[in-house]
């Protein structure tokens, strides 16, 4: 039980050390770490002529379902 109890303190305590370190260092401001903006455009819509495939429709169902629950 105290093995438990040790390894629950010091996980809380290592997360709380990454949050600090995320946001004193966040990635988007680490030249290392960071990837450049892609530049997208956005505004057209790509073209589909093709019927939506059935797996494609019941995933649409499932998340509207979960997000009206």
């Amino acid at each position: 039980m105290m093995d438990a109890a040790l390894t629950a303190v010091v996980n809380e305590r290592l997360n709380a050390l990454e949050i600090a370190a995320l946001q004193d260092h966040p990635y988007d401001r680490d030249p290392d770490l960071a990837l450049p903006q892609a530049l997208v455009n956005w505004e057209p819509e790509l073209p589909y002529d093709g019927r939506v495939p059935a797996e494609v429709l019941a995933l649409a169902r499932k998340r509207r379902r979960a997000r009206a629950s």
